[in-house]
């Protein structure tokens, strides 16, 4: 919050930039933790972050088959199914 920027919005930063690389790319960043992240003012949202990863040594590349297997996981968890 010392930076403007709120915990939500960096909350849905890191939220959306994974779900991206796992359901939309197939190719995740595997070494997450907060020396890697870096979190800093969007430069045009005000009051938003803009995440910057960092360490780019371990990446994994998902199989189509594991991406459509997780993408029915989620479904089942979201609708209780």
């Amino acid at each position: 919050r010392k930076a403007g920027i709120e915990p939500k919005h960096i909350a849905r930063t890191i939220s959306k930039t994974f779900c991206e690389q796992i359901f939309r790319h197939g190719f995740v960043h595997c070494d997450p933790h907060e020396a890697n992240l870096l979190i800093r003012p969007h430069p045009k949202k005000r009051g938003h972050a803009q995440l910057v990863l960092l360490d780019h040594g371990l990446y994994k590349e998902l199989p189509d088959e594991f991406r459509r297997n997780y993408c029915r996981l989620w479904k089942a968890l979201v609708c209780s199914d």
